[in-house]
């Protein structure tokens, strides 16, 4: 199955397959097909609300292996054996494309935990839970985070786009362990304020917090940019006189 867009539940606008979307679709089923493997899932239609297809884009990540396969030379998107190096150079703002989405989920979750928050009852008086000093604070470490993920995100974006991806390696890195870490804090916090609900399919939010853990994992794991970037943070120290 292939999928353009990430769906908003709860939201009046469902996002649809995009039209490239359905036509690569098409394309890998017929060609699935042709050589006797039947696709696991294909959309041509309007997608359904997220928390419906979240068990269906499970499929999205196993490998096919795709015999027979011939790709004509006019196809090639480079020289013979530079795989490895055009992905390299997509990873980065690949990267960026997954910071976005992480700040889109954690606006999402931020304003269902306020206004839960303000709904939920915890005594006769009619007292909500928003009163309590603890929410109050992860209420505004949450917003201070999201603010900061979103500027940091942008300031690498700005990077790449007059610098190039080589010069914004660094601020790739820290935006790639950091957003992914917001982005557990707040669905985290979300799903406290909500208690028992948070952990039902009730509402999104315990899709995120299973799905999206892998965050801090796929396309680099929180420890290997973290070490990357600090390799090239001490070896400009190197040498260097600091008063």
């Amino acid at each position: 199955m292939i999928r353009h867009g990430q769906a908003s539940f709860g939201s009046a606008n469902y996002d649809l397959l995009s039209e490239t979307g359905v036509l690569q679709s098409r394309i890998l089923a017929e060609y699935l097909l042709a050589v006797g493997l039947a696709p696991d899932a294909l959309y041509s239609g309007a997608m359904e609300r997220q928390k419906d297809t979240a068990g269906a884009m499970v499929a999205l990540y196993r490998e096919k292996e795709l015999p027979l396969l011939q790709v004509p030379v006019t196809n090639l998107l480079g020289p013979e054996e530079w795989g490895l190096v055009i992905a390299q150079e997509r990873l980065g703002p690949g990267r960026i494309h997954h910071c976005m989405r992480w700040l889109g989920i954690c606006s999402r979750v931020y304003d269902l935990m306020c206004k839960r928050a303000t709904e939920r009852i915890i005594s006769p008086d009619r007292k909500t839970i928003a009163t309590k000093q603890i929410i109050q604070a992860w209420i505004a470490e949450s917003a201070a985070e999201i603010l900061a993920a979103r500027l940091m995100t942008l300031h690498a974006a700005w990077k790449i786009e007059n610098l190039g991806v080589k010069e914004a390696r660094e601020e790739i890195s820290l935006i790639k362990f950091y957003v992914a870490g917001v982005l557990q804090k707040v669905v985290d916090r979300a799903l406290q304020v909500h208690g028992g609900l948070g952990m039902t399919d009730d509402t999104i939010i315990s899709f995120f917090f299973r799905h999206e853990r892998a965050a801090r994992i796929y396309d680099g794991a929180d420890e290997v940019h973290k070490m990357s970037v600090a390799k090239r943070i001490l070896k400009e120290y190197a040498g260097r006189t600091v008063r």
